[in-house]
Parts: C-alpha cells; structure tokens; sequence
C-alpha cells in the first residue's frame, strides 16, 4: 500500500497493519529560469485556481478581498481567481461568485472557463502567491496537487492553519502567511502582511522550491514504486 501523506498513511493505520509507503507527488511543470522579478516587483499577484468548491473555502475570498483591497493600494495587489463549478453549486458559492463579479475589475480579473493545461501553468507563473484557504476539516491529511505544483514553481502561499498544505510548507520553510479555518477576516490579514513583505517570502519560496523538488518529481516517484515492486515476494 501506498500514499502521498503522511497524515493519511497515520488514519490508515488505525484500519489496517499493513505497511503503507510514502511516494512523492510527481506534479512538477516545467520549471522556471528567472525568479528575480519577485523581488523588485511591487504589485503582489494573488492567485485561486482551481473549482470553486466549498471544501476549498471559497466563500471566504469576497470578503477577505474586499478587505484586502481597503486596506492596500489597487497598484500594489491584484487577483486572479478561477471560478468555474458544476451548475448545481452549493448557493453560497453562486453567492460568492456573484460578489467577486462585483469587485473592481482593475484589481480583480475572473476567469470562468476551464484551462487548458499550457494556460494553467501560465497562470500559476504568473502569480506571486497562491491562495488556499481550504477547510481543515477536509485538508488537515488530504493533499493538493494545486499546491505541489505552485510550490515546485516557487510560489507563496496564503492558507489555513493546520492543513496537510501548511504543514508542508513549514516543513520546507516556503514563504506563508496562514490563518485559522473559515476566517476571512484572518485570512485578510494574512494577504495583506505577505504582499508588505512579498520579497522576503518570495526569497524563501526560491529555496523551498529546489528542496521540494528534489523529492517531489516523477522520476523520484518512479524509482520508489520500481523498488517496492522489486521487493514484492
């Protein structure tokens, strides 16, 4: 048996003795040459890619933007958010969406469509921090391929306290501000204070993301599933 968690690998004990593996997250786009401009840039770009769905705290990004956007300059910050869901989405993400849509579009650009892979990673590349505020309930063991990829681009992060996501970015020492759960007060804040200090953040991210991915890469995946099956009587 196999996982790419930790946590998950400490629940499924509880069910079973067998042996669980850990395996890397083999999501590692194409990695990036130049990452000065993140530190002489001065316009933070916030990034929330990905469905809107409630499990990944959806709810929480009017209110926390428009608490961002009062507190901070519309030439110091700007974010992007992806908003598609199914039509049946749960109404306080219709709610959500339709009061994103009323923000400024100077400082705010929706994108509803689904992406094609190449404009994905163009996006995430773009940005300077990634935010997920997903709920602890459902991420404190649960990983995120959102998260892995923007972490092996080097990326910051505004997420909440206690996640799978927040434990692995301490672990690496990544730049990130986090928050309680469902908080988007909190969760303001935390985007305010990373775009004052967006240079030291981005700096540390730089060094996270050559750790991360000298584990978290397909080969490395590869090699650990070639062994186990080398060992399997």
């Amino acid at each position: 048996f196999t996982s790419d968690s930790h946590g998950l690998i400490e629940e499924y004990s509880l069910l079973t003795d067998r042996l669980i593996h850990i395996l890397p997250i083999p999501h590692t786009p194409p990695q990036r040459n130049d990452m000065s401009r993140f530190r002489t840039k001065t316009c933070c770009h916030f990034a929330y890619l990905g469905n809107a769905r409630d499990e990944k705290g959806f709810e929480l990004l009017p209110d926390a933007i428009k608490r961002c956007l009062a507190e901070v300059s519309l030439s110091n910050v700007h974010f992007t958010i992806q908003s598609k869901s199914a039509e049946s989405a749960d109404p306080c993400i219709k709610k959500a969406k339709q009061e994103l849509a009323a923000l400024d579009d100077k400082a705010v650009t929706i994108i509803e469509e689904t992406l094609s892979t190449e404009d994905y990673y163009s996006l995430m590349q773009q940005a300077d921090a990634i935010l997920i505020p997903y709920r602890y309930y459902w991420y404190h063991a649960r990983t995120s391929g959102i998260f892995s990829e923007a972490l092996s681009l080097g990326k910051s992060f505004v997420m909440t306290k206690g996640t799978w996501m927040e434990k692995q970015a301490l672990k690496y020492n990544a730049g990130v501000t986090s928050f309680e759960d469902n908080d988007s007060e909190a969760m303001a804040e935390s985007m305010i204070h990373l775009s004052n200090n967006m240079g030291d953040y981005s700096g540390r991210s730089e060094t996270a993301m050559s750790l991360w991915r000298s584990f978290h890469n397909p080969s490395e995946y590869v090699r650990r599933i070639v062994g186990l099956a080398d060992k399997k009587p």
